[in-house]
């Protein structure tokens, strides 16, 4: 005997309704607002977010292996960007009162970089 649409409604109900789903029924429904916020977004930036968002809510988070810094990249960036890669990590808290100069020569390149960091301890203080 085929089974209703109206009969199919009724139990769908009952069984989200059930204090036993309620959790799983809160996901659900924070999975479909991602998804259509997702579809929704101008930015391709913001789609991409709520569509994660809203894969990882079905799936779960997935665990990938961390990434290798590879030699080949290295190899290609010049000194000098690698040195900009390398200020970007300072952290200004803990530099904040100190006067940091490093000297940095490269035998194998015959390169030398003078970095003087100067903090500017007003803005930090905002």
């Amino acid at each position: 005997m085929p089974v209703t649409a109206s009969e199919v409604k009724r139990k769908q109900k009952q069984s989200l309704a059930s204090p036993a789903r309620l959790g799983s029924r809160r996901i659900w429904l924070k999975n479909d607002v991602c998804d259509q916020l997702g579809y929704r977004a101008e930015a391709g930036t913001w789609r991409n977010i709520y569509l994660t968002g809203a894969q990882e809510l079905r799936h779960g988070v997935i665990n990938l292996p961390p990434r290798r810094f590879s030699t080949a990249l290295a190899e290609a960036t010049p000194t000098s960007m690698m040195l900009d890669f390398a200020a970007v990590r300072l952290n200004p808290d803990r530099a904040k009162d100190r006067h940091l100069v490093l000297n940095i020569v490269l035998s194998d390149t015959k390169e030398t970089h003078l970095i003087n960091v100067l903090v500017d301890r007003d803005a930090l203080d905002l």
